[in-house]
């Protein structure tokens, strides 16, 4: 990974509430571990592409005017025990709050 990208992405995520700190933690872990499942380079990059399809677009649309039907070919996209993983990490750290954050 280029020293460009990562700097991207510390930027990006430092500039996000704690909560969804934990929650860039969490998929960065699920993508670790998929990686370690031994996945092909192919199944990595067709795990990378559904994620960057979930996520596009979505950060100016509010969830809610999304109809259930356009999300449906997501479903299964992201193994269950990444989700899991996901869960745990969002239960645990959203949780909390930080009394100096505002």
């Amino acid at each position: 990974m280029s020293d460009a990208i990562v700097a991207e992405i510390a930027e990006q995520v430092a500039a996000l509430p704690d909560c969804l700190q934990r929650t860039v933690l969490a998929i960065v872990h699920a993508l670790e571990a998929a990686q370690g499942r031994g996945l092909s380079p192919r199944e990595l990059d067709e795990l990378g592409r559904a994620i960057q399809t979930i996520t596009r677009g979505l950060a100016n649309i509010p969830l809610s005017e999304i109809p259930g039907r356009e999300l449906l070919p997501f479903v299964g996209a992201i193994r269950p025990d990444d989700l899991e993983l996901m869960a745990e990490a969002i239960e645990s750290g959203c949780e909390q709050v930080d009394d100096d954050e505002w």
